[in-house]
């Protein structure tokens, strides 16, 4: 049973070429993602959550030569007693702002 949800962070810069085989959210769930946790909380504390991811934007700044992709998510998952990962995940991610570089 899911018991913990926390706030991730993913970042990336990624070349013209890199940005083709790139997939939303990759930052967060990728092979190559290692999102930052930012917050945690208990499942009975899911709302309050919910609200704090509202206050963040999953931006995708398209740019050349470089883009500049920033994700946020809430990770929900099963942990042990000691805070060890044990089963899961399910997301829900951000609202998307894409802006359009040089």
């Amino acid at each position: 049973m899911l018991n913990t949800v926390r706030l991730l962070k993913g970042e990336a810069i990624l070349t013209k070429s890199e940005v083709k085989n790139f997939h939303k959210y990759d930052t967060i769930w990728g092979d190559d993602g290692y999102p930052k946790e930012l917050k945690k909380w208990n499942m009975k504390d899911k709302e309050e959550a919910k609200r704090e991811l509202s206050k963040y934007r999953c931006k995708y700044d398209m740019g050349n030569p470089l883009s500049h992709i920033t994700e946020y998510g809430l990770e929900y998952y099963e942990e042990d007693e000691d805070g060890n990962f044990i089963t899961g995940s399910d997301y829900d991610f951000a609202e998307d702002e894409v802006l359009q570089g040089d």
